[in-house]
C-alpha cells in the first residue's frame, strides 16, 4: 500500500510521492500510519529540501529526479538502518543522500504495533527549478 501525494504548498519543487510500508497491520491501522508518516516527513520538507538545493548551489545543473529512501523505525520512533535504494533511485550523488540519511535520523516516526518489524520505502521527487 502506498502513501498518497499530497498538494505541496511551501515547497514547490519537491514532491513526496508515495511510500510502502513492509508488515502486516489491518488496512485502517495501516491508512493511519501512512499518514502520519507522510506528515512527519512533510514536517521536515525543509531540511529535506535544503540538501538538494545546497547541491543546487554547487552545481545549478543538477539534475531533477529520485531518490528512493527505505529505513526500519525502531519501537521509540527513531530511524534505522537507512539506506538509499539506487536500483530505484534517479539522483546518485553521494553528498545528498548523507544529508538525507542525517535528515530522517532526526524524524519521529510513529512507533510499529507491539509485536511487528516496520520498514518503509519512501521516494523523494526533486525538481530543479531552473528546468522549468
Amino acid at each position: 500500500m502506498a502513501c498518497q501525494p499530497k498538494p505541496w504548498r511551501r515547497l514547490v519543487f519537491l514532491t513526496l510521492s508515495a511510500c510502502t510500508i513492509v508488515g502486516t497491520e489491518d488496512d485502517q491501522t495501516a491508512k493511519m500510519r501512512k499518514e502520519l508518516i507522510h506528515r512527519a516527513v512533510t514536517d521536515h520538507a525543509k531540511e529535506i529540501r535544503g540538501c538538494y538545493d545546497y547541491e543546487l548551489k554547487k552545481d545549478p545543473k543538477t539534475p531533477s529526479g529520485k531518490v528512493s529512501l527505505d529505513w526500519e523505525v525502531d519501537p521509540d520512533g527513531h530511524a534505522q538502518k537507512i539506506n538509499v535504494t539506487d536500483a530505484e533511485s534517479t539522483l546518485k550523488i553521494s553528498t545528498l543522500n548523507k544529508c538525507l540519511i542525517d535528515t530522517f535520523t532526526e524524524i519521529n516516526f510513529p512507533p510499529p504495533s507491539k509485536g511487528m518489524d516496520l520498514h518503509i520505502k519512501y521516494p523523494l521527487v526533486f525538481t530543479n527549478e531552473g528546468k522549468k
